[in-house]
């Protein structure tokens, strides 16, 4: 973690960081799935690969986003 977001934390109950920590993390797209996404996407892993790495709703959120 940076300072910036240690700050922000700090400033936040407790029960909330998980919530805004997972925010960043999409936001960023950070996720498991978005980094098998953008490999998918380079031809570096083929679709059934896909099935390990997200969910099916997960896929349909990148599918969509990517048609948009």
């Amino acid at each position: 973690f940076d300072d910036a977001l240690r700050a922000k934390l700090a400033s936040m109950p407790y029960p909330e960081w998980g919530r805004h920590i997972d925010a960043i993390i999409r936001l960023e797209q950070r996720r498991f799935a978005d980094h098998a996404w953008r490999l998918h996407l380079e031809g570096r892993i083929d679709r059934r690969e896909l099935a390990v790495a997200m969910t099916a709703s997960q896929l349909r959120e990148l599918e969509q986003r990517a048609v948009s």
